[in-house]
């Protein structure tokens, strides 16, 4: 009885190949049929020996028949300002990893279609277009929209909702990376800041300065800020300064200059000889 249900199966899964389907449904179109029949109790004594090596056998082949390097691919999903999309989106693409877009605008939805991009139109700071887009899903949350507060509305849905998704996000500026820095994203860049330093190294090697002394310099300034970057997320944006008016922190130098400051005309020496105004009293 057994021989004859094995060849009942085989005939049904060649049959089903032939038909240009898949054998794996031809057999399980047999064994429903024959789940059935009168026989169903003697052939489920028959096969019980062999059930746990017939299982294996067909998780090792639904495993052989998956494409891993598709399943294992980064995903990430970018929320952002056109250009700042635009540029991120490229380095990625040319390391093959998978990208979806949420996007309001209709051009560069048009234009990213045109691409193949999984395109999402809509608000991604709304939790329903978030959800859409497989961000629950994804590996990486890239946010770089032109608003602070809509990154911080973003950042703080994404958190909450979607916590084993990682979160790099563009910064404004110092008191926003601050504010990001406390709400646990993963990763967090000024928009302005790498891009000063590379300009004041290409202006110091136009000044006649070795690049690799330049680059010194750059890396120096790079360490010193964020040094004071850590000791105003403990102390707050005033740890380590001095006040200069008011309530407003006084800059300071990252470095001690080598030179006094030496006024060009007699106002500016007034100015620079001038002493700091005391600050106003509170509420005035």
């Amino acid at each position: 009885m057994t021989a004859a249900a094995l060849l009942v199966v085989l005939g049904a899964a060649l049959l089903m190949q032939v038909s240009g389907l898949s054998m794996a449904m031809g057999a399980f179109l047999a064994g429903a049929l024959l789940s059935e029949s009168s026989f169903r109790h003697e052939l489920e004594a028959d096969v019980d020996p062999f059930r746990g090596i017939l299982l294996g056998l067909f998780f090792l082949g639904v495993g052989m028949s998956l494409d891993l390097p598709l399943m294992l691919r980064d995903w990430p999903v970018i929320l952002g300002a056109p250009h700042a999309e635009s540029l991120t989106r490229a380095a990625l693409l040319a390391r093959g990893v998978d990208v979806a877009i949420i996007e309001s605008d209709i051009e560069m939805i048009r234009s990213a279609a045109e691409f193949g991009f999984k395109v999402y139109y809509g608000d991604g700071t709304r939790l329903d277009v978030l959800r859409t887009s497989g961000a629950a899903e994804a590996e990486a949350l890239l946010v770089c929209v032109n608003d602070p507060a809509a990154a911080d509305r973003i950042v703080a849905l994404a958190r909450s909702e979607f916590p084993m998704t990682k979160l790099h996000v563009r910064s404004f500026d110092r008191a926003h990376t601050i504010r990001l820095i406390a709400a646990g994203v993963d990763e967090q860049v000024r928009e302005t800041f790498e891009s000063a330093l590379a300009f004041s190294a290409l202006a110091l090697q136009g000044l006649g300065v070795p690049a690799a002394e330049a680059a010194e310099l750059v890396d120096d300034v790079r360490r010193r800020d964020a040094e004071r970057l850590q000791l105003e997320i403990v102390g707050g944006s005033h740890a380590g300064k001095e006040l200069l008016r008011g309530n407003g922190p006084k800059p300071t130098p990252f470095t001690v200059p080598k030179r006094a400051a030496r006024a060009l005309s007699e106002e500016t020496a007034e100015v620079i000889t001038q002493p700091a105004a005391a600050p106003e009293p509170a509420g005035s």
